[in-house]
C-alpha cells in the first residue's frame, strides 16, 4: 500500500514539473520569462523542440481553392478546382 502512495506522488510531482515548463515555455516575453528561460529551455530543447517541417516537410508554394456547388448533396455534385 506505501508504495502506491510513493508512485503517486512521484507521477504527480512529474506531471506538474512538465506542466508547468510546456506553460511557462509558451508564455509569451515577460520579465518572468527572461529569467527561468535558461532552466525551461533546457528543459524543453533537447527532447520538445518541434518544426514546422514536421507537418508540412515540403510546403506547397502555389494556392489552390476548392469551389463547390450542389443542389442537392445526394443529387448532383459539381467541384472545380482552380489556381491562384
Amino acid at each position: 500500500m506505501k508504495y502506491r502512495v510513493i508512485i503517486f506522488v512521484i507521477f504527480t510531482v512529474l506531471i506538474t514539473f512538465h506542466t508547468t515548463m510546456t506553460i511557462v515555455y509558451n508564455f509569451p516575453v515577460t520579465p518572468f520569462k527572461n529569467k527561468v528561460d535558461p532552466i525551461v529551455n533546457l528543459y524543453m530543447n533537447p527532447l520538445f523542440t518541434q518544426r514546422w517541417t514536421l507537418f508540412a516537410p515540403t510546403p506547397a508554394n502555389t494556392n489552390w481553392y476548392v469551389n463547390t456547388k450542389s443542389d442537392n448533396f445526394l443529387k448532383v455534385h459539381q467541384l472545380v478546382f482552380s489556381r491562384c
